[in-house]
């Protein structure tokens, strides 16, 4: 394992995405998440941290299971499936046991962070570089 690309990519994508959920949720879409959502002022240590969290284990996972030579599809794809399975679950989840906004923002919020963990993947994918086949014989 590179621990230096690891580290790398999990701070870049880390901030990518961090930047990009601050932008959505805090500037063009405010208005309806302040509706359906109860807590006034987020916690944003508690963010940066869950994405640095997140990062990493995307950083982690990347080089383990992708396919082709293609850095920036292989980047998106691997995102969007991450985005995917980090919020759908766990919304629906979270809005079956409580009450947690809607299931419009629910849905809403799923197909955001699959754009915005696809635009992390591609810059942890663009770090990671293209991978290094074996040669056959």
């Amino acid at each position: 394992m590179n621990i230096q690309k690891l580290l790398l990519s999990t701070v870049a994508g880390g901030v990518v995405m961090l930047l990009l959920s601050g932008l959505w949720h805090m500037a063009l879409m405010s208005d309806l998440y302040a509706s359906e959502l109860s807590r006034e002022e987020p916690n944003m240590i508690l963010i940066t941290v869950a994405y640095l969290i997140l990062a990493l284990l995307m950083s982690y996972m990347y080089p383990k299971g992708i396919e082709g030579t293609n850095k920036i599809a292989n980047g998106i794809k691997f995102g969007v499936l991450v985005g995917l399975i980090w919020i759908l679950p766990v919304f629906l989840v979270l809005n079956a046991v409580m009450e947690f906004g809607s299931i419009r923002v629910t849905l809403i919020d799923a197909v955001w962070h699959m754009v915005e963990q696809g635009c992390g993947g591609v810059v942890i994918a663009l770090i990671y570089g293209i991978p290094q086949t074996e040669p056959t014989t």
